[in-house]
C-alpha cells in the first residue's frame, strides 16, 4: 500500500521462539490490513529471530530492529514508538495474539469518536491453540487492549525504562485513567465491551517469574511506588515529557 500505515504493532521480543509466528500471523491476518508489523529484540538468544526474518520475506508489513543487546521490555517499547511511522500504536506481547478485527473494531471507534486519545477492550485468558477461558476482568487496562495516539506519548512521555515490569500500570497510573491512580485524568480513554487480543497464559510469562523470584518482585514493585510518589510530589516535568 502507499503511504503511511494507518496503524503499528509494536512487539517487543526476548526467547519467545514457541510463540512469536502464531503472534505475527495473528496481525498478518487482521481484517484491516494497512499495517505495518514492528518487532523488537532485546538480545534474545534463541532462533526466534530467524522465523520473524522468513515471515518478512514473506510480507513486507513486518519488519524487525535487532541490536544484540538485552536493554528491557520498556526500552523496546520505547524504540517501536520511536520508530511507528503510523500515529496510533498497537502494543502486543510476542507470546500473545490478536483476534481478526482487533485492529478494524479499535480503529473504527477512533473514526467514530475523533476526540479520543486511547481506546481499549477485553483480552481473553489463553492457553494455545482453541482453549481460551473467558475474559480476564481484573485488569483494569489490559496493555494488550490497548490502542492509542502517538501524540500521547509526544505530551505525557514514553514508558519508565526503570521498570522491566509493570511500566504499562506505571503509564495509566500517569495518565490518571487506571482507577487506583492518584493522579489527574490527563487523556480521553474509551473501553469496548468486545475481545480483540488473546493474552497467553504459560510458565514463562513475565508475572510468573516475578512470582517465582519474590526479590525481584519486590525490587519492581518499591521501584514503582517511588515513582508514582515523584510523579505526585513533582508531576510529569520535562525529563518525564522527553520522547526523541
Amino acid at each position: 500500500m502507499d503511504g503511511p500505515p494507518d496503524v503499528s504493532v509494536v512487539i517487543p521480543y526476548y526467547n519467545y521462539e514457541k510463540y512469536i509466528a502464531e503472534c505475527i500471523q495473528s496481525c498478518l491476518d487482521q481484517t484491516h490490513t494497512n499495517i505495518e508489523i514492528i518487532v523488537l529484540d532485546d538480545g534474545s538468544t534463541d532462533d526466534g529471530m530467524k522465523i520473524v526474518e522468513e515471515m518478512r520475506l514473506k510480507d513486507k508489513r513486518v519488519c524487525y530492529f535487532s541490536d544484540g543487546e538485552n536493554r528491557g521490555y520498556s526500552y523496546r517499547k520505547n524504540l517501536g514508538i520511536r520508530l511507528a511511522r503510523a500515529d496510533l500504536i498497537v502494543h502486543l506481547d510476542a507470546d500473545d495474539a490478536l483476534t481478526p478485527d482487533s485492529i478494524k473494531m479499535r480503529l473504527g471507534m477512533f473514526q467514530l469518536r475523533p476526540d479520543l486519545d486511547m481506546v481499549h477492550a477485553w483480552a481473553l485468558r489463553w492457553y494455545g491453540g482453541d482453549d481460551t477461558r473467558g475474559v480476564n476482568k481484573k485488569t483494569h487496562i489490559h496493555a494488550q487492549t490497548v490502542m492509542i495516539k502517538k501524540d500521547v506519548y509526544r505530551k505525557y512521555g514514553l514508558y519508565y525504562e526503570e521498570l522491566r515490569s509493570k511500566s504499562d500500570k506505571e503509564m495509566w497510573f500517569r495518565l490518571g485513567i487506571h482507577p487506583e491512580s492518584p493522579l489527574p485524568e490527563l487523556i480521553r480513554a474509551k473501553k469496548i465491551k468486545h475481545v480483540v487480543a488473546m493474552y497467553r497464559k504459560h510458565k514463562k510469562a513475565m508475572h510468573k517469574v516475578r512470582k517465582k523470584n519474590p526479590a525481584v518482585n519486590d525490587e519492581i514493585n518499591r521501584v514503582f511506588k517511588e515513582r508514582i510518589k515523584d510523579l505526585q510530589k513533582n508531576g510529569i516535568t520535562k525529563q518525564n515529557r522527553r520522547f526523541l
